[in-house]
């Protein structure tokens, strides 16, 4: 009898309120609940780079033909509720990422421009004396 009521349950969908774009992503990551330094320091990586160290749902759907929504059927949260409490689903707009990247390239190269003088400035500083 379970094995009918798994069949005829609903799919389980994630709703994000943002319009559809591919460049939404939905991870699963797994957190730890210690004190510890250890433990802080791999749940801000686990948060903040989700790409590198989650596990990507690959479900990614239309959800009322415009917004972005991710299929949970496969992920069988239910059937193990410990292993659900560590887990935490992270949705991020990777071009953004991309974004941030592109200000710290930018950021670097105004630094080593002002670092590095112009090697011309300084030999018509040189010829002039």
């Amino acid at each position: 009898m379970s094995s009918e009521s798994e069949d005829n349950q609903s799919p389980i969908t994630l709703y994000l309120s943002q319009s559809y774009h591919p460049g939404w992503k939905a991870y699963i990551s797994e957190t730890c609940n210690m004190e510890r330094i250890t433990c802080k320091t791999r749940n801000i990586l686990n948060t903040s780079f989700p790409f590198i160290f989650g596990k990507e749902i690959k479900e990614h759907v239309l959800v009322n033909n415009w917004s972005n929504g991710w299929q949970l059927n496969n992920l069988n949260l239910n059937q193990s509720p410990s292993i659900s409490n560590n887990l935490n689903i992270i949705i991020i707009f990777l071009p953004q990422y991309l974004e941030f990247l592109g200000f710290i390239l930018l950021f670097i190269t105004f630094i080593i421009l002002i670092i590095h003088k112009n090697p011309c400035s300084f030999l018509t500083e040189k010829e002039e004396s």
